[in-house]
């Protein structure tokens, strides 16, 4: 059987060039951890288009998808979406092309380092955890209701 991202050199210089599009088969690169905590929300997909010039191959592409992030802010779970060009070369010499390490990296390039849920992401109290997105929670009407007595006490010790 034929490994998905593996292309035989022979095929693209009979057809003067090839084009695949296709799903990329992102669960092996999942399951090896490389991705942390991001998972894609649905098949990746995959367009490469192939040309003969000269002495190599040129491999021009692009893998696209949505990626299942944690919110840097307050650990909700939300999509976002990627996509990242590639284009390498190849030498005619070679029996295939797997291009398996190219969307490898591709992929690991477009995570973003950090991703919120929302720009205006509130987080989660600093006290109990409670995501403040979801409203306030008991750490902060305990701190107003005290902030409220200390102000009381000390405007009578004022007078």
């Amino acid at each position: 059987m034929k490994p998905a991202l593996r292309f035989a050199i022979r095929e693209i210089k009979e057809q003067a060039g090839l084009t695949y599009s296709g799903p990329v088969p992102v669960e092996e690169f999942v399951s090896s951890g490389l991705f942390g905590d991001a998972r894609p929300e649905e098949p990746c997909t995959l367009d490469l288009e192939f040309s003969v010039g000269g002495s190599q191959i040129l491999m021009e592409g692009r893998v696209g998808g949505r990626w299942l992030l944690p919110c840097s802010r307050c650990l909700a779970v939300h999509p976002e979406p990627f996509s990242w060009e590639m284009e390498e070369t190849y030498p005619l010499e070679q029996e295939f092309i797997d291009v398996e390490e190219d969307v490898r990296q591709a992929l690991v390039l477009c995570l973003p380092q950090r991703s919120l849920c929302r720009q205006d992401c509130k987080g989660l109290c600093a006290r109990c955890g409670a995501n403040l997105n979801e409203g306030p929670c008991r750490c902060s009407e305990a701190s107003q209701q005290a902030g409220t007595k200390e102000e009381g006490k000390n405007a009578e010790s004022k007078t």
